[in-house]
């Protein structure tokens, strides 16, 4: 796995105090916490730790395989967006007799 180093401008604030380990050096996320992110998908975290040792847990959340972009739909969408930039692009003012044309 490929490891990058990243800044962080951010403020935080404290969450429920002092959190401690649990026997099998865990920690838990708990209470309005827990919460916050069950709403949002979030399935995991990625970790990220300082150099003063502070720990930046960065919510991420996965995308069902089936959902994934493939190559041809990313490279299709990167010329969409290049041609827009170089003015390749008109306004539709009437968008059903567009698509009917297509």
């Amino acid at each position: 796995m490929k490891t990058h180093e990243i800044t962080v401008k951010e403020r935080f604030k404290p969450m429920q105090g002092t959190k401690s380990l649990d026997a099998k050096n865990r920690l838990t996320l708990s209470g309005n916490l827990a919460s916050i992110y069950s709403k949002h998908n979030v399935s995991g975290f990625s970790v990220f730790v300082g150099v003063d040792g502070d720990i930046l847990l960065r919510p991420m959340s996965t995308v069902p395989a089936k959902n994934l972009w493939t190559k041809k739909a990313i490279k299709a969408v990167k010329k969409g967006a290049a041609e827009i930039k170089a003015g390749k692009s008109r306004h539709v003012k009437d968008l059903d007799s567009f698509l009917e044309q297509l």
